[in-house]
């Protein structure tokens, strides 16, 4: 929850921690190749598998990125 619409939209300190997640300010990303495609993965897995919304969830996205985009792009070709 980042807050409540009824009576009046009211934001909680969750929704600040959620707006503020960039790439700019996740220090795995900052040195990340990939920053710009991936956008720091997904928040909510990053606070599930690390504990925290500022570290970055790639998972295999560079893999992905470097080996599967490329094959399936031959592939259309």
């Amino acid at each position: 929850s980042i807050g409540v619409y009824t009576p009046k939209l009211i934001f909680n300190k969750t929704h600040k921690l959620w707006s503020n997640r960039t790439i700019f300010k996740i220090p795995e990303c900052k040195k990340c190749n990939c920053a710009l495609t991936c956008g720091g993965g997904c928040p909510k897995e990053a606070i599930e598998q690390h504990g925290d919304i500022m570290k970055g969830f790639c998972e295999d996205f560079q893999r992905d990125i470097s080996e599967d985009l490329p094959r399936m792009y031959r592939l259309k070709q």
